[in-house]
């Protein structure tokens, strides 16, 4: 069987699919042993035509925050995730603002060859100490030809519902979703309802 869903693109981070590369090049630098947010002075990008004209400044709502690039970054130097509730109020935060202001977005003629059919950034992080680290290319996970994990949808979905189910419920519906094949939908949105 061919599932037609399979061919569409799937977000890790609740903010816009331009981003994502970007996103993902800062967690890659993030998890180094000796990396300390505190001692970000500068962040350089370079992404796509599309993805440097995302809204780039402090954003002052939830669609500003989901639709910009700078914010997701500072986030993801910040804290190493960005979460459904971090669309919401983390632009309120002032370690966040000030994040914000330390970054560069730069146009890369490469990358522009490539969109739309692929999204590509790297990152350069400044430290205090003098010292710059800079990332491989990244491209957004979640398309078809570079498909998320298992694991990773996993712990989207339980990111989303277990603030809602709570743990037993969402992972309750997590089981039966993967067993959805032996069962009914019917069965399932009982589950859902109850």
């Amino acid at each position: 069987q061919n599932w037609q869903i399979l061919n569409q693109y799937f977000k890790p981070y609740p903010v816009c699919r331009w981003a994502q590369p970007a996103v993902a090049a800062c967690l890659s630098l993030r998890r180094q042993p000796d990396f300390h947010p505190a001692q970000v002075t500068h962040i350089t990008v370079w992404t796509f035509h599309e993805g440097v004209r995302l809204f780039s400044d402090v954003p002052n709502n939830t669609e500003q925050a989901q639709y910009a690039i700078s914010f997701p970054i500072a986030m993801a130097v910040l804290k190493g995730v960005i979460s459904a509730d971090d669309v919401y109020s983390g632009f309120n935060d002032l370690e966040v603002q000030d994040m914000i202001g330390k970054i560069t977005l730069i146009e890369d003629k490469s990358y522009n060859e490539v969109f739309p059919a692929e999204r590509w950034a790297h990152v350069r992080i400044q430290m205090a100490d003098g010292t710059e680290i800079l990332s491989e290319p990244h491209e957004a996970i979640g398309d078809p030809h570079k498909p998320m994990r298992k694991t990773q949808f996993h712990d989207k979905y339980m990111n989303l519902c277990e603030p809602v189910w709570g743990t037993q419920k969402s992972r309750q519906v997590l089981a039966y979703i993967e067993q959805l094949e032996r069962g009914s939908l019917a069965g399932l949105l009982a589950l859902i309802r109850s």
